[in-house]
């Protein structure tokens, strides 16, 4: 789950064309720094929050699991 949530942040961030250096001066972090987060290395929700309003998307939208296939019916 934890490299899900880095793959959403790296789509997300590539979709408002920004640079991970451009998002970490956004929220106070290094570049790589984002660039640990979106492979899956983060260790703190307030993070995730700070990125999800960076990016303007409700943390729900970060670390929502999407639905297995198998669930579906």
């Amino acid at each position: 789950m934890m490299q899900l949530i880095g793959d959403k942040i790296r789509t997300l961030r590539r979709k408002r064309g920004l640079s991970q250096e451009q998002l970490g001066a956004m929220v106070g972090f290094s570049q790589s720094k984002i660039s640990k987060i979106e492979n899956g290395d983060w260790d703190s929700l307030s993070d995730l929050r700070l990125i999800a309003k960076a990016l303007e998307v409700p943390i729900e939208e970060l670390v929502r699991e999407e639905a297995e296939s198998s669930d579906v019916k």
